[in-house]
């Protein structure tokens, strides 16, 4: 598996479009797609690509030295395998190249699974957006991240998926491991948080090959 993170082209906008309604309850017309890519100048946006299939997007608002994440989603068919991880690394990665110097982003409250994905990165929570949402006025959690570290998103950009291809080609991995990715993707971006060092990346890729090898002893004998 070959995930591809690039430019949203104008010619994305279907496939982003139908990726957006699978994802949310108020999803974007494609008017606001087409002003985000032709229109406006601060706006950043990117497609995660899966052997030619949109499998996420994101679009980020560079202002001044801020960037304001403003729209994020995994096609549901993707989830939990590293991809919206991937996308937010590369897009605070690419605008830290361009003079970023903080990011900030709205949640809706009860997105647990979202904000654990921020805090991750180093977001906190820094407040409430009351009734927020129209839809059901659900609040906003404000999340903020006060200083992007370039150490720390390099690290993430990389590990995801290299360590599921890793696996890949150290295991003749059967259906029982086909979601070995969705286990090492979440060990990555613990990685990548926790210990800032492609040292310490390193060793836990070791770590998590020697335990497939070890599940698949077991699965053998068993």
């Amino acid at each position: 598996m070959s995930l591809v993170i690039r430019k949203m082209t104008l010619e994305d906008i279907p496939a982003v479009i139908d990726l957006d309604q699978r994802s949310f309850t108020l999803p974007w017309p494609e008017r606001s797609f087409r002003f985000e890519l032709a229109d406006n100048p601060a706006s950043r946006c990117w497609v995660a690509e899966l052997n030619g299939k949109v499998v996420g997007m994101i679009v980020a608002w560079l202002l001044v030295d801020e960037v304001h994440v403003a729209t994020l989603a995994t096609h549901p068919d993707f989830r939990r395998q590293g991809v919206g991880t991937r996308l937010l690394a590369h897009t605070l990665q690419a605008l830290l190249a361009e003079g970023a110097q903080s990011s900030f982003l709205e949640v809706r409250a009860s997105n647990l699974a979202a904000q654990d994905m921020y805090r991750k990165f180093g977001y906190e929570a820094t407040g409430r957006r009351r009734r927020y949402y129209r839809d059901n006025d659900e609040d906003a959690i404000l999340m903020t991240l006060d200083v992007l570290n370039a150490e720390r998103l390099s690290i993430g950009f990389t590990t995801s998926f290299t360590i599921a291809n890793l696996i890949r080609r150290n295991l003749d991995t059967d259906s029982t491991f086909q979601n070995a990715e969705i286990f090492v993707a979440s060990v990555a971006v613990g990685s990548m948080v926790a210990k800032a060092t492609q040292e310490h990346v390193d060793r836990e890729i070791d770590e998590v090959i020697d335990l497939w090898k070890s599940l698949k002893d077991i699965k053998k004998t068993a």
